[in-house]
């Protein structure tokens, strides 16, 4: 019984991880381009 409940809490944890992780890299990848107007002021 440990076991099947050791291996829940594992595959919770690293889909809950995979959701932060997946999340993370579709904001990133879709960022607004930034106008060079303010990229040329500073």
């Amino acid at each position: 019984m440990r076991k099947k409940s050791l291996h829940l809490v594992t595959t919770l944890l690293a889909a809950l991880a995979s959701v932060f992780v997946l999340t993370a890299c579709f904001i990133w990848a879709h960022q607004p381009k930034v106008p060079q107007e303010l990229l040329k002021r500073s």
